[in-house]
C-alpha cells in the first residue's frame, strides 16, 4: 500500500513540475487536466473552454464590461466555430460602447459568411434607423422580411413608412404585424398613431381602449402629470402633457379645454382658439364651449364673431353671468353704451356681488360721464373687493370729475397705500402729481 501511495505520489509530483515549467501555451492545451484543475480552483478562466469564455463574456456584459465581453465571445468563436451565433453579441457590446461601425461591420461579416438569420439583418436595420438612414434600414427589414417575416421587422417598417406619411405601406405592414402577435399592446399603439396621424381620432380611440384593456398601466397618467404641473406653475410642461393626453384620447373635452387655457396664460392664442373650436366641433350644444371660443375670438380683435359666440352660449344657459358680463364689454368696445349697459345691468341682475360686473358698468359710466352712477357701481364693487386697487383709482376719478376734491384726495392717498412697491406704472405717477396739484389748493 505505501509503494502504491509513493508511486502515485511521485506521478502527481512529476505532473505538477512539469506543468509549471511549461511555456503558457502547452499549460493550456485542451484537456490539460491539471490547467482545468487549477481554473477550478482559482476562479481563473479556462482560456482552453468555449463554454467557459462565452460564459465569462456573459458575466461582463452584465456588469457593463461591453469590451472585455466582446474579446470573451470572440475568443469562444475562435475555439470553436459553432459559437458563431455570438457574432450577435458581439455586436450588442459594440453598440452599447457607442461603436456602430464595429457592430455593423460584424453584423454584415456573420451575416454574408455564415449565412446567419435574419435577427441580424433586423438589429442591422434597426443601427441605421437611429442614424438616420432609412434608405438602408428599408433594404436590411425588407430582406429580413423575405426570409420570414418578423413582427419586429414589421413594426419597424411601419415606423419608417409613417414617417414617410406613406399610411397604406404603413396601415400594410403594422396589419401582419398584428397577425403575428395581435395582442402585442406595442404594435397595437403603432396602429392608433397611424390613425391620429391620418386625423381619424375615432378609430385611433377604439385602439387606445384595447390597449387600456389589455395593459392598464402602458399609458403613463399624463392628465395627472398636467395637472401637477399646472399646480406648480409649470405652463410649458402642463401644456405638452396634457397635449400627450389628448394624443391617447383625442375627443377628451376636459383635457383640451385645460390645455386651451394654458395656452391662453401663454398668450399664445392661435393654439387656444384650435382647442377651443376643437371643443365645439365635438359638442355644438355646449354654452361653454362656445364661451370659450367667444373669450379667446377677443384676443384677435374679432369683436363682432366674439358677440356672435356669446349669444350662441346663452341660448344653451341663459343664467350665466360671466356670458353677460363679456358681451357687455365687448358692446363697450365698440362704444354702444346701450348694449353695454343692457348686458352688465343683467349680469350684475343675476349676481348682484359680482364685483367685476359692477367694476364693468361703473367704468362705463365714468367714461360717458356719468359720474354719480359710476361712483355708485364702484362703492358696491368695493364692498366685494375691498382693496382693489383698480376700483380705488376709478373711485377717485370719479370725485376728481366732480370736483369733490376731499374724496378725490382719500382715494387717491388709499391708492397709494395699496399700490406699496408698485410705483413704476403711469397711474402711479400720474396718482402722485393729482394728489401734489389738489392738496395746494
Amino acid at each position: 500500500m505505501k509503494k502504491f501511495l509513493l508511486i502515485v505520489f511521485t506521478i502527481a509530483l512529476a505532473y505538477i513540475t512539469a506543468y509549471y515549467t511549461s511555456d503558457q501555451a502547452s499549460k493550456q492545451q485542451k484537456g490539460d487536466f491539471f490547467y482545468k484543475i487549477k481554473c477550478f480552483f482559482t476562479g481563473e478562466v479556462d482560456t482552453t473552454s468555449a463554454s467557459a469564455l462565452y460564459k465569462e463574456g456573459k458575466y461582463r456584459y452584465s456588469v457593463y464590461e461591453y469590451n472585455r465581453a466582446a474579446e470573451y465571445y470572440q475568443k469562444a468563436i475562435a475555439l470553436d466555430s459553432s459559437y458563431n451565433y455570438l457574432n450577435y453579441s458581439i455586436a450588442e457590446c459594440y453598440l452599447e460602447s457607442g461603436d456602430t461601425t464595429q457592430a455593423i461591420k460584424t453584423l454584415l461579416k456573420s451575416r454574408y459568411e455564415n449565412k446567419t438569420g435574419n435577427e441580424y439583418l433586423i438589429l442591422l436595420a434597426e443601427i441605421y434607423l437611429q442614424k438616420g438612414d432609412t434608405a438602408k434600414a428599408e433594404k436590411y427589414l425588407i430582406e429580413s422580411n423575405e426570409i420570414f417575416e418578423t413582427s419586429r421587422a414589421l413594426a419597424d417598417l411601419t415606423k419608417i413608412y409613417l414617417n414617410r406619411k406613406d399610411y397604406k405601406k404603413a396601415k400594410n405592414n403594422i396589419d401582419k404585424a398584428l397577425n403575428i402577435s395581435p395582442v402585442d399592446v406595442n404594435l397595437l399603439d403603432i396602429k392608433r398613431q397611424i390613425f391620429l396621424s391620418m386625423d381619424m381620432p375615432d378609430s385611433a380611440a377604439i385602439y387606445y381602449q384595447t390597449i387600456k384593456s389589455l395593459s392598464p398601466d402602458f399609458y403613463p397618467d399624463y392628465a395627472e402629470l398636467a395637472q401637477k404641473a399646472k399646480d406648480e406653475n409649470k405652463t410649458q410642461e402642463a401644456i405638452n402633457y396634457y397635449s400627450l393626453a389628448i394624443q391617447e384620447e383625442p375627443d377628451n373635452t376636459d383635457y383640451i379645454d385645460a390645455r386651451g387655457w394654458l395656452y391662453i396664460d401663454l398668450k399664445i392664442y392661435d393654439s387656444a382658439y384650435y382647442d377651443f373650436n376643437r371643443l365645439v366641433q365635438l359638442d355644438s350644444t355646449s354654452y361653454y364651449f362656445y364661451f370659450n371660443r367667444a373669450y379667446v375670438l377677443d384676443f384677435f380683435d374679432s369683436i363682432q364673431e366674439a358677440i356672435r359666440d356669446y349669444k350662441i352660449s346663452l341660448i344653451y344657459k341663459t343664467d350665466y353671468n360671466y356670458t353677460y358680463n363679456n358681451l357687455g364689454y365687448e358692446y363697450y368696445r365698440l362704444k354702444d353704451f346701450k348694449n353695454a349697459e343692457k348686458y352688465y345691468s343683467k349680469c350684475i341682475e343675476l349676481t348682484p356681488d359680482y364685483y367685476l360686473g359692477l367694476y364693468n358698468r361703473g367704468i362705463l359710466y365714468y367714461d360717458f360721464q356719468k359720474y354719480n352712477k359710476a361712483i355708485k357701481d364702484f362703492k358696491n364693487a368695493l364692498a366685494n373687493s375691498p382693496d382693489n386697487t383698480g376700483i380705488i383709482y376709478y373711485m377717485a376719478l370719479s370725485y376728481d370729475k366732480l370736483k369733490n376734491n376731499t374724496k378725490a384726495l382719500d382715494y387717491y392717498n388709499e391708492y397709494i397705500r395699496l399700490s406699496g412697491d408698485d410705483i413704476d406704472s403711469t397711474d402711479y405717477e400720474f396718482v402722485i402729481k393729482r394728489i401734489a396739484e389738489l392738496s395746494a389748493k
